[in-house]
């Protein structure tokens, strides 16, 4: 375990230094950097430690090692004015570890499409999705996991295809007496795409964070998330409470790129609320962005 967890160091390290010999790129495939599920949402990128449900498939694969029951897991987010975007999750714990797929979509309403004289021709749709295979398996007390991506995207006729992959690592260990989790991803890894005959890299990530559980009711959670081709970098710290078993509150602080001499810095807050009875949980999530607008997210989940 020790070796293979060396192994993912090296690498995270490695790609980490391409930041210092690549120029500052634009990506294309943005849709694979939404957050995906409500509860994640309004807790923060520190979820990448924690991953302790079905939503691991798309934070962190290693995290599925910690379920013990079938888990399916279904969201819509309401983004911004005509996007629609969504995700259905299942895992299953087997006797070789845990295995899960996944279906994220995004899909525009219909947009005017004009001649170059400016008169109207009709109408067309954008359409994004990413089917995720993955894996995540327990070796003393560390878990390692990867996911593995078929991504597609059409503009009207125009259609991109590509592949990618996720390497996740998450060790538990006891901090006075106090469960404390690390975790770290690299995500999107994989070959650039092209659509209409132009190549585009995919959002190559880099994340760490740590998670750590108080009495029960109590999580805590803080994490760096690093844009490799953009070099764009987001802190953040969050927080769940659990009021009983049946009502959690979260909420979350942000900073994206960090560094003071940029102009773009902002700061954000966003929040959200979980509600279970037995094996049902249903969570909601508000997440603002800036003069974008505000996006909210619900997200249901059973276990079985």
């Amino acid at each position: 375990m020790k070796k293979l967890s060396f192994c993912f160091l090296v690498v995270l390290f490695s790609i980490s230094n391409l930041a210092f010999v690549i120029a500052s790129e634009r990506t294309g495939a943005s849709f694979l950097k939404i957050p995906v599920g409500a509860r994640p949402a309004g807790l923060g990128y520190g979820y990448v430690a924690i991953a302790d449900d079905v939503n691991a498939i798309a934070w962190n694969p290693a995290g599925l090692s910690q379920l013990t029951k079938k888990e399916f897991s279904a969201l819509y987010n309401q983004h911004f004015v005509g996007i629609e975007y969504g995700f259905t999750g299942f895992a299953f714990p087997t006797k070789l570890g845990t295995f899960g797929t996944s279906l994220i979509f995004l899909q525009t309403s219909k947009i005017e499409s004009r001649d170059e004289k400016g008169n109207l021709t009709g109408s067309f749709i954008a359409q994004d999705s990413a089917l995720s295979f993955a894996f995540g398996k327990e070796i003393k007390g560390s878990s390692l996991g990867v996911n593995f991506k078929i991504i597609r995207q059409k503009i009207a006729e125009e259609v991109a295809k590509g592949v990618a992959i996720d390497l996740g690592l998450l060790h538990r260990f006891q901090v006075a007496g106090y469960e404390f989790q690390v975790g770290g991803t690299i995500q999107n890894l994989g070959p650039k795409m092209k659509f209409i005959e132009k190549p585009y890299n995919l959002p190559l990530t880099i994340s760490a964070g740590f998670g750590l559980r108080i009495l029960g009711t109590v999580l805590l959670v803080g994490s760096v998330n690093y844009q490799i081709y953009e070099r764009k970098t987001k802190f953040d710290l969050g927080s769940e409470y659990w009021l009983g078993k049946t009502l959690a509150l979260r909420g979350q602080y942000r900073v994206i790129d960090f560094d003071l001499s940029k102009q773009n810095k902002f700061l954000r807050f966003a929040g959200g609320l979980g509600f279970k009875i037995s094996n049902y949980q249903l969570d909601y999530a508000f997440v603002p962005y800036a003069e974008l607008g505000n996006t909210q997210r619900l997200s249901f989940r059973v276990r079985f």
